[in-house]
């Protein structure tokens, strides 16, 4: 149900507890009545109504497209079903690329194809440029889906930099019949061998990437068991307060504040250099002591090189030795360091 949540967050963009009262809505109308079907436990239209339901009220639009360029980049996984083994999700964008672009599909569709896994919902089937394509859930190859994460940066942020990265783990997956108990262990392995080679991508770096994941007491909770929410929230909390991950959680917090590395998003998909040496590559001078005024020509500048459109943004500074070229580039480095 992680995809449930990304588009709650992400393409809805809901508030942290509009986002966790709609999960729970969409959990206790899906999972709380089972089929008698020994196929799927539970029904694929129950869960469609609400999700439904949910999107209407936060658009004023039931079939509202999943597509929205200007919002929140946000995506979802699905497998495709007669491409399980294969292990490599299609991505349900809010946005747009160039290539290997994924189905162009409503909202409810997109939560239907990430939340249909077997066992739990029947696949659904979203027709694309007249062509159908059935899905079955995202959590076989999506279920981690940091290193899609990384790499989807890398292809829309071209020129951008990242300074910190987290990953929030949702405990192990509670196979609910027989069948799917060996999809279940190869979920959790996918999720576990996602996160470890993550930690060996960023080993070489400080405050970069946090990994959160509350393992213990979760074991025999799934995405099914709505009514134990109050159960989750308890060892979660209990989780918190253990000292390494307390200590983590205070590290995180006053990297995401701080915010004083970064690292090119071209450099994200292989081992990221020491901190250090990100540091080094990142620094420039500040501008004279002396540097006033220029607002207009920092205004132009800052509206071309972060205006909406996509692509490359270059503006040029032209004009004669010591007319201030240099002073007023370094005067916009430091002003917009962060961004």
């Amino acid at each position: 149900m992680g995809g449930v949540v990304a588009i709650l967050l992400g393409r809805l963009g809901l508030q942290v507890d509009d986002a966790i009262e709609a999960y729970q809505r969409i959990a206790e109308g899906a999972f709380s009545e089972r089929k008698l079907s020994r196929e799927e436990a539970f029904k694929a239209t129950k869960l469609e109504s609400i999700i439904t339901s949910v999107v209407e009220q936060y658009t004023a639009q039931a079939d509202a497209p999943m597509a929205n360029p200007e919002g929140c980049k946000t995506f979802v996984c699905a497998i495709q079903a007669d491409n399980i083994t294969a292990g490599t999700p299609t991505l349900i964008r809010t946005y747009d690329v160039s290539e290997n672009d994924g189905p162009k599909c409503k909202i409810v569709q997109a939560a239907l194809a990430t939340t249909a896994m077997m066992g739990y919902f029947k696949p659904i089937t979203i027709n694309d440029s007249g062509i159908g394509i059935t899905y079955v859930g995202g959590e076989l190859g999506g279920n981690n889906p940091t290193g899609h994460m990384l790499a989807e940066a890398g292809r829309v942020f071209v020129d951008r930099v990242v300074s910190c990265i987290f990953s929030i783990g949702a405990g192990h997956l509670h196979p609910i019949n027989l069948k799917s108990k060996d999809i279940g262990v190869a979920i959790s392995r996918d999720s576990e061998r996602v996160a470890q080679e993550m930690a060996r991508r960023f080993q070489y770096t400080t405050d970069v990437y946090f990994r959160f994941n509350v393992d213990q007491g979760m074991q025999n909770i799934g995405a099914a068991n709505w009514e134990k929410m109050p159960e989750v929230v308890s060892h979660t909390r209990q989780h918190t307060t253990l000292f390494e991950v307390s200590s983590r959680l205070t590290q995180a917090a006053k990297a995401f504040a701080k915010a004083d590395t970064f690292i090119p998003v071209a450099q994200l998909g292989g081992i990221i250099p020491p901190t250090n040496i990100v540091r080094a590559l990142r620094s420039c001078p500040p501008p004279s002591a002396t540097f006033v005024g220029q607002e207009e020509a920092l205004s132009q500048m800052a509206h071309c090189i972060f205006d909406d459109i996509e692509g490359r943004h270059i503006f040029v500074l032209n004009g004669l030795g010591g007319a201030g070229k240099t002073q007023l580039a370094l005067k916009f480095a430091q002003d917009y360091r962060n961004k």
